[in-house]
């Protein structure tokens, strides 16, 4: 829950901690309030009809609608706001015992009604440019999400999996012997909750996970954001995202950075611990 402190304050107990330590992620439930929640809503909508991020559209014709949008933060106010100004920035902190989180970049996902395209399994920092650290997923549903509506699911322990080898081919080998999600298995252990507005999936960039179709009749609106810890650095390695959007011809903003550099300019702000203002 929201401590006395304000809406950037949440309280993590070291045996959630350990748990995603151990387990690759964690449901946590209450973090952003009702009146939060009910604004994100409005502004995702927005973007649904009249924002102009980068986005792919990933249902095929005829089977729903799947968007997937980057970068929102640094056009719509309500997601800047919920973004630096919630517990989120405390909470990445945390459960990366990291001494600096800096913000990397938000994702609008959402799956509207009788979508039946899914997410197949996969590891996040495959595609992410960077390399080194800690990098962590904070995914927050704006609708209740439950079993038939497209839950995020886990593979327990997957980011405990040996090398860290990411790339794409690789992984697919891997996948394999993955059944399709949502699909039991006597091989791997599988994590999933249903959740409320406002509540938040917490898991790791190495992490298997995936997402089954929303063949529910209720929408399916998720905003997952990135954080990075003090260590991580700037590796501009080609397909990963950032560089294959770009290539499509989607207008993503400058890093502020070079390979090598600490993710710290005004593209990846620092969120925690909180930089006066004036100073940074």
């Amino acid at each position: 829950m929201t401590e006395a402190g304000g809406e950037s304050e949440y309280a993590i107990s070291d045996a959630a901690v350990e748990a995603f330590e151990r387990d690759g992620a964690i449901v946590i439930r209450n973090v952003l309030p009702a009146d939060r929640v009910v604004r994100m809503r409005t502004a995702i909508d927005e973007v649904l009809q009249h924002g102009d991020a980068p986005h792919q559209e990933r249902a095929a014709p005829g089977q729903g609608r799947f968007y997937n949008g980057f970068f929102n933060w640094l056009r719509n106010d309500e997601f800047r706001d919920t973004i630096l100004n919630s517990a989120f920035g405390a909470i990445a902190a945390r459960f990366m015992r990291a001494s600096r989180v800096n913000f990397f970049y938000d994702q609008l996902m959402v799956k509207e009604a009788e979508t039946s395209e899914p997410t197949p399994w996969h590891q996040d920092m495959a595609y992410f440019p960077v390399r080194g650290g800690k990098v962590l997923s904070i995914w927050t549903p704006f609708d209740v999400i439950v079993s038939h509506s497209g839950p995020v699911i886990y593979v327990r322990g997957s980011h405990r999996w040996g090398e860290k080898d990411v790339r794409p081919e690789t992984f697919n080998e891997r996948a394999k012997r993955l059944p399709v999600p949502g699909e039991p298995s006597d091989q791997f252990e599988f994590m999933s909750w249903d959740m409320q507005p406002g509540d938040c999936l917490i898991h790791d960039g190495y992490v298997v996970h995936a997402a089954p179709a929303n063949s529910s009749r209720g929408r399916r609106r998720a905003l997952a954001t990135r954080w990075v810890d003090q260590d991580v650095r700037f590796d501009p390695r080609p397909n990963t995202f950032w560089y294959a959007l770009a290539e499509q011809g989607a207008a993503v903003p400058d890093p502020g950075v070079v390979a090598g550099e600490p993710l710290q300019s005004s593209t990846f702000p620092q969120v925690w611990p909180r930089v006066p203002p004036g100073n940074g």
